[in-house]
């Protein structure tokens, strides 16, 4: 999953889980989930009724049909998206990466964006964001004044949900020897470049460098790289937590992050992050990291030797980060969002 939709997701399911279990008030609300009819779900509903509408996929969906199929209600989408004829709306806007980071993203889309936040940030009841580095850059971007956004911050315990699937380090020859993980991406804001130097700088070092997820080939090439990278491809969640578990650290020198959620992720398993000093990831990770400057390749790479040369320092960050990353659940997540959802019904005349 993307970060965003890693959000919608656990976001839906807590709320779900709330209103089930009645730790919520509903005061009689319907409360359902509309989806395209090819979309391929998976998530455990007992309170929310899933309904799939309409014919079309995509925006095409989200513009044309989603509007259709919640008229005279209140629409919450949590996902980035929202049809702009709805009248009722709040909506997640995750960050401000489309203005602040476009290289990460096509013209197109970043165009069809840019238009949209700005327009939504006018037209929304309300705007919840994820942490207060992307409040104050959707003001400064879209405008939209502080009175009308919430943050609601997420959540990373999710990721002890399956059990840790140690095939993946016998099948990578991670199983008895030091390596680093790091997270790889196709967005250049992830700092893959970085990260890529960093461990060329590191030749020398008896350590392996793991490297899960979409790589691009124009920064990790067979050619440039040395011997001890590992290529992981797309792993499981389950697989994820066994290499946070079983890593020296995690290495994510980010240059914008609306939240950040794979180093609190890192540090509920007991894996103890490099992160860098650069957007929301400060404010995120608090104490509980080891900051590095994400333009510099080498402090990148000096940051990583202090993990692996004091065991004593390691250990520390690894209590530390486990203290740390508990004070970020989703069933706080979606209290915050169910607070919101409700004030503005009452305040409508929905």
């Amino acid at each position: 999953m993307s970060g965003i939709q890693r959000f919608a997701y656990e976001l839906v399911r807590s709320l779900d889980s709330l209103l089930s279990s009645g730790r919520v008030i509903d005061q009689g609300m319907q409360v359902e989930l509309l989806v395209p009819r090819n979309a391929s779900l998976e998530v455990p509903l007992n309170r929310i009724k899933l309904k799939r509408v309409g014919r079309l996929t995509g925006h095409a969906w989200e513009q044309l049909e989603l509007p259709v199929y919640s008229k005279g209600n209140l629409l919450f989408t949590p996902s980035g998206g929202a049809p702009v004829i709805h009248d009722q709306h709040v909506m997640i806007m995750a960050d401000a990466a489309v203005f602040a980071a476009s290289e990460g993203y096509s013209w197109r889309y970043s165009l069809w964006y840019r238009w949209l936040f700005r327009r939504m940030g006018k037209k929304a009841r309300d705007i919840l964001t994820i942490s207060k580095f992307s409040e104050h850059e959707l003001q400064t971007w879209c405008l939209i004044p502080s009175d009308k956004i919430t943050v609601t911050s997420a959540g990373c315990e999710h990721i002890l949900r399956s059990a840790p699937d140690l095939s993946i380090l016998d099948k990578h020859g991670l199983g008895q020897k030091p390596f680093v993980l790091a997270v790889g991406s196709l967005n250049p804001n992830k700092n893959l470049k970085g990260i890529a130097e960093a461990i060329r700088l590191m030749h020398s070092q008896p350590l392996t460098f793991a490297l899960a997820g979409g790589v691009n080939a124009s920064v990790f090439s067979h050619h440039t790289l040395p011997g001890n990278v590992v290529r992981l491809g797309f792993v499981t969640d389950a697989q994820l937590r066994a290499l946070y578990e079983n890593a020296l650290c995690f290495v994510f020198p980010s240059f914008y992050e609306g939240f950040g959620i794979p180093p609190l992720e890192a540090m509920t398993c007991g894996c103890p992050v490099v992160v860098g000093r650069a957007a929301s990831l400060p404010e995120v990770c608090g104490e509980a990291a080891l900051y590095c400057d994400p333009m510099r390749p080498a402090d990148i790479a000096a940051k990583i030797r202090q993990f692996a040369e004091n065991p004593a320092m390691r250990v520390q960050f690894i209590e530390r980060g486990k203290i740390h990353a508990q004070r970020f659940t989703w069933e706080r997540v979606a209290e915050d969002t169910w607070s919101v959802l409700k004030r503005v019904i009452g305040e409508s005349s929905l």
